[in-house]
């Protein structure tokens, strides 16, 4: 492959489909995570015995998952601001990855966080200690996601320094 087909593409189109594979793969995690969640929360509510009072506690990893996609918006807005009209091959590419690095670590993030609360949720019950575990892992599933998105943060500002000379 010759690196000229490369360098030749729009620096547009890597920086859009950076900006898109942020929003489209944080809300697949998003979306995975709170369909799991309600998954467990819908077993919890079945084996429940008191069911004039369910407790809301349950809802935080669906709160959690919706947070990932508000990640990959908020890239995304950040992406789509840098598209000018001096925007760079560089740029572009550093654009594309950083895209790429939120987008797939919000998946992960909703796909641990789905699976954790599906297992979980319904374990808990009314005991504290094990919603106090079950909360830190959720923290911890969060927090990939949000390592994604400061990766990408400083990918999308280092791109700006980068000059990009192949010949």
């Amino acid at each position: 492959m010759d690196v000229s087909t490369i360098t030749n593409t729009s620096p547009f189109f890597w920086g859009y489909l950076g900006a898109a594979s942020s929003l489209v793969f944080s809300a697949f995690g998003a979306g995975y995570g709170t369909y799991k969640s309600a998954q467990g929360i819908a077993e919890a509510d079945k084996d429940s015995t008191n069911n004039n009072s369910f407790p809301f506690k349950f809802f935080i990893p669906i709160i959690i998952s919706g947070v990932l996609a508000i990640y990959g918006l908020i890239y995304s807005v950040v992406a789509l601001g840098a598209i000018d009209s001096t925007f760079t091959s560089a740029q572009g590419f550093a654009t594309f990855g950083a895209g790429l690095a939120v987008g797939l670590s919000c998946l992960a993030s909703g796909i641990a966080t789905g699976i954790v609360s599906r297992k979980m949720i319904p374990m808990v019950g009314d005991s504290r200690k094990k919603f106090v575990g079950l909360v830190l892992i959720l923290v911890y599933c969060e927090a990939i996601g949000l390592y994604g998105l400061i990766v990408s943060l400083l990918a999308q500002s280092s791109g700006d320094s980068i000059t990009f000379d192949m010949q």
